[in-house]
């Protein structure tokens, strides 16, 4: 009687417990549910690309690069997001293309760097020739909330 007694007041201590735990763990989903709102609201829909490649060109061109290539290349859709991936070639200065990099990154979208190779022109004053193989992450429409937004 003596174990069966301990094991229910334990019972009852734990369950005391869970009002505070139901608290932090409401708290913690609305925290989630806020920035997957937010990130959401950040991504760009399909009819909004040709803005952002535009934006994306700009800054290129504001930070002083000559661009030798831009192409966009064929989503690859997943279960919940759309990755869109985007080849820009262009030619500057390393600070230059450092600048580009730091202003693409500071976009309201989530773009990442995947892969950026730098070689320095030949002949040049510290020119340099870059190749960026950037990311920009969508929402899937399909699969997710996200459908009830216009595409």
């Amino acid at each position: 009687m003596q174990a069966q007694l301990g094991n229910k007041q334990q019972f009852i201590d734990q369950a005391t417990d869970m009002p505070t735990a139901l608290v932090a763990a409401q708290r913690e989903l609305q925290e989630n549910e806020a920035a997957v709102a937010q990130w959401e609201n950040a991504a760009p829909r399909r009819k909004e690309l040709p803005t952002l490649y535009g934006d994306i060109n700009a800054l290129a061109k504001d930070a002083g690069l000559a661009i030798t290539r831009f192409d966009p290349q064929p989503f690859q859709t997943h279960e919940q997001i759309r990755e869109i991936p985007l080849t820009i070639g262009c030619t500057g200065t390393f600070a230059q293309v450092f600048d580009f990099l730091r202003e693409v990154e500071s976009m309201p979208a989530t773009i990442w760097s995947k892969l950026l190779r730098i070689e320095k022109i030949e002949g040049t004053r510290g020119d340099v020739q870059c190749e960026l193989d950037l990311v920009i992450f969508s929402n899937n429409p399909q699969n997710s909330d996200y459908a009830g937004y216009i595409n």
